[in-house]
């Protein structure tokens, strides 16, 4: 996608593209990172980075729509509270341990929702289909939740993660589709 990037709008684009690529790959990787660890001390630090490699994901995954097909306010500041939470958040995963599975959970559903926000900017500068598979992505994302929270369920980590590779990939299309060759 980057290679396409570059090619169809330059380097801002190009910068856009590499920023969520970068972060969908810190979610991927902190994840395997955690869950093929054993040792207790690391799995423990580990989980920290890969819960807040989450948050960085999320807004990863706006900042090619914000940027890039946003204008103006919108694109200023969509971009910079999605940032400011994100970071936020990642920092409070990393640094505040006690807070509850839960309520982490609804922070990350409340920042993929935030597009919500700018529903009309984004119907109005995205194509339909991007916005339908940004919209696929999301709702594959949450459809995972009562898998990774239903603990007593077997293989529950494999199934959430795989509802989270498929709506990575539908969001990747929606990158490519709703960015990089609208």
């Amino acid at each position: 996608a980057l290679g396409l990037a570059i090619w169809q709008g330059g380097l801002g684009m190009a910068s856009a593209v590499a920023i969520y690529g970068v972060c969908v790959m810190t979610m991927i990787g902190c994840s395997m990172a955690y869950n093929m660890t054993e040792t207790p001390a690391r799995k423990a630090l580990l989980r920290r980075f890969d819960h807040a490699a989450i948050f960085l994901m999320i807004a990863g995954s706006y900042t090619p729509f914000t940027t890039i097909r946003f204008d103006g306010a919108w694109a200023i500041s969509m971009t910079t509270i999605v940032w400011a939470l994100a970071i936020a958040g990642a920092a409070g995963k990393l640094f505040l341990p006690g807070i509850g599975k839960r309520l982490w959970l609804i922070f990350y559903v409340a920042l993929g929702a935030m597009i919500f926000a700018a529903f009309g900017p984004l119907i109005q500068t995205v194509p339909l289909a991007g916005v339908i598979l940004l919209s696929i992505g999301g709702l594959l994302y949450i459809a995972g939740i009562p898998f990774y929270v239903w603990e007593k369920l077997p293989f529950r980590r494999a199934i959430w993660h795989s509802f989270v590779m498929a709506a990575a990939c539908v969001h990747y299309a929606a990158v490519l589709t709703g960015v990089v060759f609208a």
